[in-house]
């Protein structure tokens, strides 16, 4: 098109120069003549005209749709809530997997998942050709005795590789911890966990063995969120999630790009309780039970978190910035315990169940791949006893919708998404699975 342009001023520009006399305003009529082009030329002129407005055409065409490709992926509501039939089908078949408990990745478009099991391996598998390996061996470090204790989560840090750490949380000698590892490039290309690069945040002690919490992730914000339970035993026997001077039933906010004389990271300004006494300024949200496992809606710009009941109610919370949800007062939007006192205004969930249909919710995530049209923008979560997978909707409102997605016999203690955005579903019984649409 720019060539023609330029074809098409340079024969008007000649015929203006050449047409008007050095001595005369008036035009040189024998000059335009000469310069006007023949049918010819005028008919070659026109089909490349032709050819070139074609080729923009398609361009323009195909750009739109990439346009709004991109735009749906993104949106949330673009497909409403339209839930069909699913099937399960198996993944990863030939890697033997003991109690898996996360499912992740290091950095943008790898082609490796993570898989961290309860008693300390964590293995990576190429996702190309479904080859697995050790990527870390920390069995001789995690204390995995009891049921809700072992290596319970793993974050790579947002810029990985190119900040080398990857974090991770477990219990030991009935302290929780949060420690920092690198990862050292090997010969191939691959990262491989630097075993002698331990760096520990912080730990807490747990009165109990149970209620641990666990799960860790990076924020679009770029800061670690760390979920940790009550302490365990059963009704919150201490008031931890009320209490501000510890970290139990609490979600966790640090900034580990920044550190002090004191302390190998940071707690953000704008943590609800930062800078002040009498609380700890990690906290970003508390009055929980025992969170398992949360995840960020970035496009609806909200965070869930599934939070274990105590014997009525499974509950899933909105978190949000120096939000208190209840616990031990209530159990979900029910009084549990009268006796206890909330500051102010505690924090309902947007959904809850009852315990003939659960009596264990894991968290999950909100689909945002392309594999599963049906479930974009769907929060996607189970029960562990039941082994139900239920889609849960929230529209532009804020208004919820739950319908179930899947029947099954999985112990369901996790899900997880690849480099794009995919789903996984873990069962505690060594299985990997996907879900896909039914034809």
């Amino acid at each position: 098109m720019k060539r023609i342009l330029l074809i098409l001023s340079t024969v008007i520009l000649s015929i203006m120069f050449t047409a008007c006399s050095e001595d005369s305003d008036f035009i040189n009529e024998d000059a335009i003549n000469e310069y006007i082009p023949t049918e010819e030329e005028v008919g070659e002129l026109q089909d490349e005209l032709q050819d070139e407005i074609d080729e923009q055409v398609a361009e323009d065409e195909t750009t739109d749709e990439e346009t709004t490709d991109e735009e749906t992926a993104l949106n949330p509501y673009a497909n409403g809530f339209n839930l069909t039939t699913y099937n399960l089908v198996p993944v990863f078949e030939e890697t033997n997997f003991s109690q898996p408990l996360q499912l992740t990745y290091d950095y943008e478009d790898s082609p490796y998942v993570y898989i961290v099991e309860k008693q300390g391996l964590i293995k990576r598998i190429d996702t190309r050709d479904d080859t697995s390996e050790i990527f870390m061996d920390l069995t001789q470090t995690v204390d995995a005795a009891e049921n809700e204790m072992g290596l319970l989560g793993l974050a790579f840090h947002p810029d990985f590789p190119e900040d080398p750490r990857f974090f991770v949380y477990y219990t030991e000698d009935y302290f929780s911890k949060l420690v920092a590892y690198e990862a050292l490039e090997e010969d191939n290309g691959r990262y491989i966990a630097d075993q002698d690069s331990q760096e520990q945040l912080f730990e807490f002690s747990q009165p109990y063995a149970n209620h641990n919490g666990g799960h860790i992730a990076f924020g679009p914000d770029g800061y670690l969120y760390i979920a940790s339970g009550d302490g365990g035993s059963a009704g919150d026997p201490d008031n931890n999630a009320q209490d501000l001077t510890n970290l139990l039933g609490k979600i966790l906010r640090i900034d580990v790009n920044v550190s002090s004389d004191d302390m190998v990271y940071q707690v953000p300004e704008d943590n609800p309780f930062a800078g002040q006494e009498g609380a700890m300024g990690e906290i970003y949200a508390y009055g929980l039970r025992n969170p398992w496992k949360f995840s960020f809606d970035q496009h609806r710009d909200i965070t869930l978190a599934g939070d274990v009941g105590q014997n009525a109610i499974e509950e899933i919370d909105v978190i949000e910035n120096g939000g208190n949800y209840g616990w031990s007062r209530y159990e979900g939007t029910s009084t549990y315990d009268a006796s206890v006192t909330i500051e102010g205004e505690s924090i309902g969930p947007i959904y809850e169940y009852g315990h003939s249909q659960g009596q264990s919710i894991t968290g999950g995530y909100t689909y945002y791949g392309e594999s599963i049209p049906s479930l974009l923008g769907v929060y996607v979560y189970g029960d562990f006893i039941s082994g139900t997978l239920w889609g849960l909707w929230i529209d532009e409102e804020g208004q919820v919708q739950n319908e179930q997605i899947l029947s099954t016999d999985l112990m369901i203690p996790s899900f997880g998404l690849d480099a794009n955005q995919e789903l996984y579903i873990l069962d505690f019984n060594g299985g990997i699975y996907q879900l896909e649409e039914a034809e």
